[in-house]
């Protein structure tokens, strides 16, 4: 059941909301009070035919225009794409659509799932249905911390997460600004799973450091962590196209050596290979041989010739790792490289990138009392611990 509610209530909620706002700023202001908290747009739900929300009671917003509706249901309701619009339940309204809850203790839930702040459903170009979260920037780190890291790890390593997933996020901020939001939930950005991937121990990591960040030369650094790195991490660009950062150096680990990723097997057939590498551009035929050409200074592989029965191809080792799928060739660390008839056999060691922190010496550090200041310099060189 929806409720609806006349203009004249509307114009008093919105009236009531606008002086509490302006009355809980002046008073913030006399005692010395904080600025609001820094939000960020979060898309979680794209190109989707529709989804399910509530029950509850919320403050609508419709249109370029903004124009305010109080509407209420008792029961879940269907929202999707209607023509231009967004249909809430029985409701027709002009996108975009944003919703938020009526009162602070109260959540949105968007297909079984809580989430802090408001959300956004907008047409998306193809017809279908995008759903934006916008929140505070710490409740949106909360979400994401136990999918980045283990929650059962040490306290500091906890606050050590919190302080980087921040400062990535706030540096790549805007990086999916042609599809009308800031950071995606998926792990191309950071995996953010709403209020329901809370924990109370990370949480408080959150709280401890609320605030803090990264810089190089007063500028958010981009703050990139891997699994394990094997021994030593890499230079940014020895793995990625770009200029060097300064911050983002080789460094030895000796703190990764109990992590169940420090070492590891694969094997990758020569037909699969073969038609990876051709779908990404290189197709060479039939493969005949794999030749590491050079190494970074850490030992990592850097550049590597693929020869076939249509020609050779040259190829950035990472490239050619996520080609064949990172999940399997798990680092460009190789220490060996075999071929048999029909596939490739890598040993090598770490987990992934190998760039900035590794999450696995960062849990080490901090289980043998290192602090997450200490271990955050460790790993990120010529940087600052700020709070903004």
């Amino acid at each position: 059941m929806m409720f609806w509610f006349g203009p004249s209530f509307v114009r008093f909620l919105r009236n009531s909301v606008v002086l509490g706002t302006m009355l809980a700023v002046a008073f913030g202001s006399l005692r010395g009070g904080s600025r609001p908290p820094e939000t960020i747009r979060i898309g979680i739900m794209t190109e989707t035919a529709s989804v399910t929300m509530g029950p509850g009671a919320f403050l609508v917003r419709e249109g370029a225009d903004g124009k305010e509706h109080r509407l209420s249901w008792g029961d879940k309701f269907e929202v999707r794409v209607a023509g231009h619009g967004v249909l809430l339940g029985t409701k027709l309204l002009s996108g975009p659509v944003v919703v938020q809850p009526l009162t602070p203790d109260a959540f949105p839930i968007l297909n079984g799932r809580s989430y802090h702040g408001g959300l956004e459903f907008r047409r998306a170009p193809s017809g279908r249905l995008t759903v934006i979260n916008e929140l505070p920037l710490d409740d949106y780190v909360k979400g994401i911390l136990i999918h980045e890291t283990s929650p059962v790890w040490p306290f500091e390593a906890l606050k050590v997460q919190a302080v980087i997933s921040r400062s990535y996020a706030l540096n790549t901020r805007g990086r999916h600004g042609k599809e009308g939001y800031d950071l995606c939930d998926e792990i191309h950005c950071q995996v953010y799973g709403g209020r329901d991937s809370e924990r109370e121990i990370p949480n408080r990591a959150v709280e401890e450091t609320r605030g803090e960040v990264l810089t190089h030369e007063g500028k958010i650094i981009k703050a990139v962590f891997h699994s394990c790195c094997g021994g030593s991490t890499e230079n940014s660009e020895n793995i990625w196209e770009g200029p060097a950062l300064p911050y983002l150096k080789a460094v030895r680990c000796r703190w990764c050596r109990r992590s169940p990723r420090y070492k590891w097997v694969a094997e990758v057939r020569l037909d699969s290979a073969a038609r990876k590498l051709a779908a990404g551009g290189s197709d060479v035929g039939n493969i005949r041989m794999l030749r590491v050409l050079s190494r970074s200074r850490s030992g990592r592989a850097y550049r590597v010739r693929v020869a076939g029965s249509k020609g050779a191809a040259e190829l950035s080792a990472n490239a050619f790792r996520i080609l064949l799928d990172g999940r399997v060739v798990r680092s460009t660390f190789w220490t060996a490289v075999s071929q048999t008839r029909d596939s490739w056999r890598f040993d090598g060691k770490g987990w992934g990138h190998g760039v900035g922190l590794c999450q696995w010496g960062t849990k080490a550090m901090a289980d043998a009392g290192r602090n997450y200041k200490t271990i955050l310099h460790y790993y990120y060189r010529n940087v600052k611990l700020e709070r903004r």
